[in-house]
């Protein structure tokens, strides 16, 4: 990890403002001790006088100052267990803290992320990934010039690159490849992100229905590549009729099925896949279509939001910087789940300048008990003098069904129901979206308890960064 949540440019906007900044010092970090030095930053592991603490990660517990306030990614809002004796800390010690991911607007839209730079490093990396497998399948071509997306010195050097390499692809394709085709999922910040990389290469975009009259014009032209992006409707369609209907897809997965290696199948060359997904949903490339040989010709999979055996259920585990592909059917897969930390300098330029006007309130002293903080701030502080705040106290309420045996997590991460220990119910509501972010779950929670009534988690399916789904019994 190389990223930092304030860059040396924003430390000199808080030294000249007035602002005393502390910085541990650090070698690791994408921005050396000296850069923060020189823009006013004083080099200390004390930071006992800071008013508040800015980290990316979750902090070692034992490191943890109390009575401070803290910014960084708790992963706690969903009571991960592994993460629940970091909130036992942050509890006992009386620390303000402040979460990025629940940084949001009224719409309940999050503020401050690295998502756009997942999908940036992501699309790089599914390149250099694309030029070794044809390498090894006998085929030389530009794309075995890309490295991973840490290899380069800065973006720009990365997109440069990209963009020689895309200026020899017409004369040295293979004519038994071209055009390779991408299929591109999603439509948020990740997939935004890779497809801002993938304009480097020249290429012709078209809708998933037109695939096949585009591929045959390319061949014509001599168009090395071609794209599309897969709405939707692209991926799944009603069982009953073959029609589609966003919300009730969202609300009712079941009477979908997945369409995608029908739609894309034999086409498909690289699949990015950005998409949200969840237990519930069919996948996009299961472990069935590939043995069916549904996707012809699939060489590469950039599973950016890397979902384990989910929406692409070849991916077994996650896979490292260091080492960022597996082979799956032979095809190969990357599953980076910190790909941001690939592009560090980029993407803490991005977060720090989000971040910045949150970041100098509170370390001017904004008090979360006051009207001095901005609302974006209020609504992501989950603990203060030493108890969650009231938005946040189901955290506690679904700890204790987790502990108690009620909830259990399956293979694929999805946190399952033991109906062997749960209670008999009156009713049954099923809750989707942004439930914890947004403070949904504990409003509900609110109005159950406000009418003397009991309650279980029937099922619950929670994903970091994603939509989550609630069965409340």
């Amino acid at each position: 990890e190389r990223r930092t949540p304030l860059t040396p440019a924003h430390v000199k906007k808080l030294v000249d403002s007035g602002v005393r900044v502390l910085v541990q010092p650090c070698t690791r970090r994408i921005f050396s001790n000296r850069d923060f030095e020189e823009n006013g930053a004083e080099l200390t592991n004390d930071l006992s006088t800071a008013n508040a603490i800015f980290g990316v990660k979750q902090i070692p517990k034992e490191s943890l100052l109390e009575g401070k306030t803290y910014c960084f990614f708790s992963h706690v809002i969903k009571a991960q267990k592994e993460n629940m004796p970091l909130l036992d800390e942050i509890l006992e010690k009386n620390i303000r803290l402040f979460d990025y991911e629940c940084i949001t607007n009224d719409d309940g839209e999050r503020l401050v992320a690295f998502g756009e730079y997942a999908g940036k490093a992501g699309m790089i990396n599914a390149f250099r990934g694309l030029g070794e497998k044809l390498i090894g399948e006998g085929f030389s071509t530009p794309f075995v010039s890309v490295g991973s997306a840490y290899m380069y010195p800065s973006y720009v050097a990365a997109v440069k690159n990209l963009e020689y390499v895309g200026s020899k692809l017409k004369n040295n394709l293979d004519e038994t490849l071209s055009p390779l085709v991408f299929v591109f999922t999603g439509s948020g910040k990740v997939t935004y992100g890779a497809l801002d990389v993938f304009k480097a290469i020249p290429s012709t975009f078209c809708s998933v229905q037109d695939l096949g009259t585009t591929i045959k014009e390319a061949t014509n032209k001599g168009i090395p590549i071609v794209a599309a992006v897969a709405e939707h409707s692209d991926l799944v369609r009603r069982i009953a009729d073959d029609g589609f209907d966003k919300q009730e897809f969202y609300t009712h997965p079941e009477l979908y099925k997945s369409v995608f290696a029908d739609k894309v199948g034999e086409y498909m060359d690289v699949l990015v896949n950005g998409c949200y997904w969840d237990s519930r949903f069919p996948r996009h490339v299961s472990q069935k279509d590939v043995r069916e040989n549904k996707f012809k010709k699939l060489k590469v999979v950039a599973d950016i939001s890397c979902d384990i055996k989910g929406g692409v259920e070849l991916l077994r585990n996650t896979t490292t910087i260091e080492s960022p592909f597996l082979t799956s059917n032979n095809i190969c897969i990357m599953g980076v789940d910190i790909l941001p930390s690939e592009l560090p300098r980029e993407a803490s330029e991005h977060f720090g300048d989000v971040l910045f006007p949150y970041a100098k309130s509170l370390a001017t002293g904004a008090d979360v008990d006051s009207n001095s903080i901005a609302p974006e701030l209020e609504r992501a502080c989950i603990a203060a003098n030493g108890q969650l705040r009231s938005k946040y106290e189901y955290i506690s309420k679904l700890r204790a069904e987790n502990e108690r045996g009620v909830l259990s997590r399956s293979e694929s991460g999805a946190i399952l129901y033991n109906r062997n220990t749960a209670i008999e119910g009156t009713a049954v509501f099923l809750l989707s979206g942004h439930l914890f972010d947004s403070g949904l779950i504990n409003k509900w929670l609110d109005i159950v308890e406000e009418n003397y009534g009991i309650f279980h988690f029937a099922e619950a399916v929670v994903r970091p960064n994603q939509k989550s789904t609630v069965l409340l019994q």
